[in-house]
């Protein structure tokens, strides 16, 4: 009888261990999985973090600044002043040495301006297209991409991902439009380094020919050996 007690009470023991044993398993498994999706949860907060600070950092950069604008009203200002000299050329047909050299270092002057308008600008767009990659490596992320297509994602981090959508947009159009305008007076800029490089040829060569001009009038006496009878 007293076997069949002990024996009673080492099967309900151990019946309570293994149950014991089973809660504690399914409580470490559920522990285990929150914690997973607590970390998963936490890195995307940082993705979406770091891309709201890139795409902030982006936009603002994007922005001309006041040597950009400074940079335009240059480039401006150097368009009319090489028609202007470049029409007052045109109609001085004259081979006057003094007036061909006044106009080459008018040209000149001008040429070292559209060079250094052209180095500022190459720089500028350099560092948008720099901008533009960065842009386009924020698209091609790979957990946006989960986050923007997995339904449960969108869902749960649908108003951050609306804002980085917003500020993607906003940032993509400004860069665009000012690549446009850098583009413009990249145009404007080689058209004035081809135009003057033209006219200083033109230049060269009237010198060259008033030169000699010049040379043949004052020895053509002493070259003269012919004799009048």
């Amino acid at each position: 009888m007293i076997k069949s007690i002990n024996l009673s009470l080492f099967l309900l023991f151990f019946s309570i261990a293994s149950a014991h044993a089973q809660t504690k398993s399914v409580s470490d498994s559920t522990s285990q999985f929150i914690q997973k999706q607590e970390s998963a949860t936490n890195d995307y907060l940082m993705v979406i973090e770091k891309t709201d600070e890139s795409l902030n950092e982006a936009l603002t950069d994007t922005d001309f600044d006041i040597g950009m604008y400074h940079l335009i009203g240059e480039i401006a200002k150097t368009k009319d002043r090489l028609k202007l000299i470049e029409n007052s050329f045109a109609e001085n047909q004259s081979n006057n040495v003094r007036n061909l050299q006044m106009y080459r270092k008018v040209m000149l002057e001008l040429k070292t301006e559209v060079e250094n308008h052209n180095k500022q600008l190459n720089i500028y767009i350099g560092s948008f297209l720099k901008i533009k990659s960065k842009i386009l490596a924020i698209r091609k992320d790979s957990v946006l991409q989960k986050m923007a297509s997995d339904t449960k994602l969108k869902k749960q981090f649908s108003r951050e991902l609306a804002d980085l959508r917003t500020k993607y947009k906003a940032t993509d159009l400004l860069l665009a439009k000012n690549l446009n305008t850098l583009g413009l007076r990249k145009k404007e800029v080689i058209w004035q380094k081809m135009e003057l490089s033209k006219s200083l040829q033109q230049i060269k060569e009237r010198l060259e020919k008033s030169n000699i001009s010049v040379f043949s009038r004052e020895q053509s006496p002493l070259w003269n050996t012919a004799k009048s009878i």
